[in-house]
């Protein structure tokens, strides 16, 4: 069975939730996205306490949100295993830093990386480390 959850993501509530826990007043939430080697688009958004990625790729039909669409994700907490969820996204935040094959994104207590191929990512939480997207061989 799925684990699943909601979070609304509108460009203000993503900017308000995360900017105000992650950035100083004013700033950009701080997050990345990436583009796998088969056309999966990935964005992460960081907090102190979680990374939430969300996979562009798995839309699912609309049901369980009341506004946006249902897009599949997960939830990487500082220590734990990653956690399936999905998000109710309505006009999210799409600027974040753009990370290319080989890349890493690393922002305490989580460090991501982009396979030099594109093939998948990888992030490390204190726990260990966690392939979160991986294109079907």
């Amino acid at each position: 069975m799925r684990l699943c959850s909601q979070l609304m993501l509108s460009a203000a509530a993503a900017v308000a939730l995360i900017g105000a826990t992650a950035s100083p007043a004013g700033a950009a939430p701080i997050g990345f996205q990436t583009d796998l080697s088969d056309g999966t688009h990935i964005e992460c958004a960081w907090t102190k306490k979680a990374l939430n990625c969300l996979d562009y790729s798995r839309i699912d039909a609309p049901g369980r949100c009341e506004a946006g669409g249902e897009v599949a994700g997960w939830i990487l907490k500082s220590t734990g295993k990653l956690r399936s969820t999905y998000f109710c996204v309505d006009e999210g935040f799409h600027d974040w830093k753009v990370l290319k094959a080989g890349q890493t994104f690393n922002r305490s207590p989580f460090k991501c990386r982009v396979r030099s191929d594109a093939s998948a990512l990888t992030c490390v939480n204190r726990t260990g480390k966690v392939t979160v997207a991986k294109v079907d061989a």
